[in-house]
């Protein structure tokens, strides 16, 4: 994955109706709803639970997909806490490689619209701000 900047940049629209953002819950957030002791597992159930995607497949979920994306471009997790901050600053570089592919091409892009701005509820989903 270390090309996805240059993928993403290669995949801008005409106009985006609909921009999810890939992204985990802040830290502060996850403290809330999820035990301490459950954080520090290697497969927390309470974070796939609040997974957007919840009933989720067993194979390979949203979360799954989130970790992965944040594991391939930040590297592998040294800790719970590093797992939850790359999983939620991947929303971030996800934004920011976003914007600046139609910012680059405004011959080309007349727009762009972030879908799910904001979730209602404690979860890891499309949003760019958790509850």
């Amino acid at each position: 994955m270390e090309d996805y900047y240059d993928y993403l940049g290669a995949k801008t629209a005409r106009f985006a109706n609909e921009t999810p953002v890939l992204s985990g819950a802040s830290i502060c957030s996850l403290k809330r709803f999820i035990p301490k002791e459950e954080m520090e597992k290697d497969r927390c159930e309470s974070f796939k639970y609040h997974t957007k995607n919840h009933p989720y497949y067993e194979d390979f979920t949203f979360f799954d997909c989130i970790e992965t994306a944040a594991r391939k471009i930040f590297g592998e997790f040294r800790s719970a806490e590093d797992r939850m901050y790359k999983m939620n600053i991947l929303g971030y570089e996800w934004v920011r490689s976003v914007m600046e592919q139609f910012r680059r091409r405004p011959d080309f892009s007349s727009g762009n619209i972030f879908w799910m701005y904001n979730d209602c509820w404690p979860a890891i989903g499309w949003s760019m701000v958790d509850y």
